[in-house]
């Protein structure tokens, strides 16, 4: 990447290597990232933490640096990909229903 380009990753946390992101961005090679993914992101969103902090140092050292911005795994939430996600469901179990009546 050309130096000072931002990063912006909502696919899959797995594209980017996290140990040369923060190279990158502790540098300033690299302008800044935007990440609503994380490489290893596995038990770090959408579990209970009440007991446990997240034990995940690259997050950690993410969450200090001034040119990233982080969100919990959350670009697929629009109002859209919630109507298809009810919709599809509700549908399955309308097929699962009829096929168990034939």
């Amino acid at each position: 990447m050309k130096p000072g380009a931002l990063l912006v990753n909502t696919g899959r946390g797995a594209l980017v290597d996290t140990d040369a992101l923060l190279v990158a961005l502790e540098s300033g090679r690299l302008g800044g990232a935007a990440l609503d993914v994380l490489e290893g992101e596995e038990g770090i969103f959408y579990c209970d933490r009440r007991t446990r902090p997240v034990d995940h140092p690259p997050l950690r050292r993410l969450q200090q640096l001034p040119n990233a911005i982080l969100t919990p795994h959350t670009a697929y939430y629009t109002v859209r990909a919630l109507h298809d996600t009810v919709e599809t469901t509700l549908m399955n179990c309308v097929t699962f229903e009829r096929s168990r009546a034939a």
